[in-house]
């Protein structure tokens, strides 16, 4: 099974690391898989009242996965609201019937096909998977559609114009850029990167993490994990053990590292609205569609090269965001890593928009400052460039 973005199920393997590799990488996996679905469980509780154990015996009789996506759309519809961000059509909010009691074959294979059918109605693409796989343990079928939900509720990624992993490792070089992250295995084994995540959070928690000692491996993953545990309130779904292990694989560190997003996003937020208090931005999604919200951002980190942003009608979003991708490509050296009209879907994915916006926090206008006109064509431009941070001792 793969992901809708055509991603392998398991991140790591065979096809990556050659025949004979050990399948540690495949426990970890179902680990970190299993610690997810249970923390989403919780909710907002300490221990969640019922929990996985085993995948291929605690989903059989299809309870726990209906309790399982049952909070999942719950907590998307919830955070939708609050974010004030354009829907579309939507499926039903909760299975509220099922058997709660099955005692054979049949009550357990109608409970899967409930929450089975209760995604699809959700507009999760499911592959090669059907509700007898997981009545009889298929443990990669089961793990795929585990993915499938993470990327859809944890990492909140369409796969429309750029994959989970390239959206993913495209957001961690705009927060950590000087660890100029390319993988999802060895680069983060030494923990200096995860460390760094939370200091670029939380300025002052680790701020020597650059200068680690990358033979204390495991030491600096327990560092960054407890950090992050302690201060940002991310759940170790990944152990550090797992995580300076060679042989874990892609998708356990990008679920782990997807809890990161939230509190990221929230101080970039901020900060976008310190900027433009006067657009009343409330999330890093739709709110960005017609390129307006964009044209204001570009005008107040740089008077002068946008000041007719109000001019652009709302009703030519397309044409709006080709200007203005245009604009900040060619005078700060920003590239946009979707499209315009991928950028003026309302369901454009969050991480895209974010990892586009957070440049202008450390951007620089290239060329003189004359005024832009949106009548006139922008010229090409270099990508920004990047500093490492000077070293100083960890708190």
């Amino acid at each position: 099974m793969s992901s809708a973005d055509g991603e392998s199920v398991f991140g790591r393997g065979k096809t990556f690391r050659g025949k004979g590799v050990d399948d540690s990488w495949k426990k970890i996996q179902e680990r970190t898989f299993t610690n997810w679905a249970n923390d989403r469980l919780r909710g907002n509780l300490k221990v969640a009242k019922r929990q996985l154990k085993t995948l291929e015996e605690d989903l059989k009789d299809g309870q726990l996965l209906i309790e399982l996506v049952n909070r999942l759309a719950a907590t998307e519809d919830a955070q939708s609201t609050q974010g004030g961000k354009a829907e579309g059509p939507r499926g039903p909010k909760s299975i509220e019937k099922w058997d709660k009691n099955p005692r054979g074959k049949l009550q357990c294979l109608e409970n899967i096909g409930m929450a089975l059918h209760f995604c699809e109605l959700h507009n999760i693409k499911l592959v090669n998977i059907g509700r007898g796989d997981i009545y009889d343990g298929n443990m990669k079928l089961i793990l795929g559609l585990l993915w499938t939900l993470i990327g859809k509720y944890q990492i909140k990624i369409s796969g429309k114009g750029i994959t989970t992993k390239k959206a993913m490792i495209g957001w961690i070089n705009t927060v950590i850029p000087e660890y100029e992250v390319s993988n999802f295995n060895t680069d983060w084994n030494d923990g200096r990167a995860v460390c760094g995540m939370v200091d670029r959070i939380r300025p002052g928690l680790c701020p020597n993490h650059f200068a680690l000692e990358r033979s204390h491996g495991l030491e600096n993953c327990r560092l960054g994990m407890d950090l992050s545990e302690q201060h940002l309130d991310i759940p170790k779904v990944l152990t550090p053990e797992d995580l300076n292990n060679p042989e874990v694989d892609d998708l356990s560190i990008m679920t782990y590292l997807s809890y990161f997003c939230q509190p990221y996003n929230a101080v970039l937020l901020q900060w976008i609205r310190q900027k433009i208090p006067h657009r009343g931005i409330k999330n890093l999604s739709s709110d960005w569609n017609n390129g307006i919200n964009l044209g204001a951002l570009t005008e107040s980190c740089f008077p002068g090269i946008c000041s007719d942003w109000e001019a652009m009608d709302p009703s030519n979003a397309i044409k709006n965001n080709e200007r203005m991708i245009a604009l900040i490509k060619e005078r700060l050296g920003i590239n946009c890593p979707v499209s315009a009209a991928e950028l003026a879907d309302p369901k454009n994915d969050e991480i895209v928009v974010a990892t586009y916006l957070h440049h202008f926090r450390n951007a620089k206008l290239h060329n003189s400052p004359e005024q832009f006109s949106l009548l006139m064509p922008p010229r090409q431009a270099a990508a920004p460039l990047y500093r490492r941070p000077s070293p100083s001792k960890c708190k």
